[in-house]
């Protein structure tokens, strides 16, 4: 949002989700991400641009479970994030 507006710049899309049983890929990404703040290198550090940021962790996830399909688009500024 900008700070002079209360309406957002842009409008957010629901893209696509994932759902499933006990020992579903769905389940274990629910329990790594439970798991994360002991495991996310960055937890305690944050920056908006070049990261470590919210994309930063997303992307995070993503890579752990590549089989999801799940990406981020372009402008998710901070996924290529690493050191």
């Amino acid at each position: 949002m900008y700070i002079w507006k209360l309406n957002p710049r842009t409008k957010s899309t629901f893209i696509t989700q994932i759902s499933g049983k006990k020992g579903s890929l769905a389940e274990k990404m629910v329990k790594f991400i439970e798991q994360s703040p002991k495991k996310y290198l960055y937890c305690n550090k944050y920056r908006a641009i070049p990261g470590p940021n919210s994309n930063s962790y997303i992307q995070w996830i993503i890579n752990k479970f590549p089989k999801s399909g799940f990406k981020l688009g372009w402008r998710a500024i901070g996924k290529k994030y690493s050191k």
